[in-house]
């Protein structure tokens, strides 16, 4: 429905990332892929977070409050907390050299991968996109916690190398978390401070949540072989 500025945006949000939660690719991939087409999944999928900690810091900029505080927070949990070894970028990197991981080219990429990726740098990189940024990256936090404890259900299924598991494990823990701070640390008192960026916050969602619609199917349509033969 159409968003004006008194609409509730955290509860906008709520509804646009409990569209397809957990989309059908990851209960195929928790309970039937094989070892190598986890891998090309994983390989495609890239992690719920890539870049993410840059475009968090950049979000909070000019950002001031409780919302700078949260945004901060954020971007501290993907420093690791101050400790290098759980940087989430280092643990991304351990999962790569465990279950050696190919670097998919961007011309083999799907295009709707490449729009996903393209979508953090538009809004990071035009500054009047900043309501749009808060939306967008709300909802990868709303969404990736479920998704990832499928990646670690998979993992477990198949006896991946113990280095494979801590990023997604990272992932399935704090991002339920992350995602209720976005929403009432961030979102909420920002629209209470300017009622105007709610409809943008939302929308900024939205896109966030066409980007990835199309992206999932796509990465459906690449295992379709396997995953319609077991009804995922």
């Amino acid at each position: 429905p159409p968003v004006t500025p008194s609409t509730d945006a955290a509860g906008a949000m709520r509804r646009i990332s409990a569209l397809d939660l957990v989309p059908a690719v990851y209960d195929w991939l928790a309970n039937h892929a094989s070892w190598p087409e986890l891998v090309a999944f994983l390989a495609i999928e890239g992690g719920p977070d890539a870049g993410f900690d840059d475009l968090v810091a950049l979000a909070q900029v000019g950002i001031h409050g409780v919302p700078k505080v949260a945004l901060a927070e954020n971007y501290w949990d993907e420093l690791g907390r101050g400790a290098l070894e759980d940087v989430h970028t280092i643990l991304h990197d351990r999962l790569v050299t465990a279950i050696d991981m190919p670097r998919v080219a961007r011309e083999d990429m799907p295009v709707s991968a490449l729009e996903r990726i393209a979508l953090g740098g538009l809004v990071a990189t035009n500054r009047h996109l900043q309501p749009e940024m808060i939306g967008a990256l709300g909802v990868i936090e709303l969404q990736a916690g479920p998704r990832c404890r499928a990646v670690v259900r998979a993992m477990r299924r198949l006896d991946a190398p113990v280095d494979a598991l801590p990023f997604y494990e990272e992932h399935a823990q704090a991002d339920p978390r992350h995602g209720k701070d976005w929403l009432e640390r961030v979102v909420t008192p920002l629209v209470e401070r300017e009622p105007r960026w709610a409809p943008r916050i939302v929308r900024g969602a939205r896109w966030r949540h066409a980007v990835n619609e199309s992206f999932i199917g796509d990465v459906f349509d690449r295992f379709a072989a396997h995953a319609h033969a077991i009804g995922a």
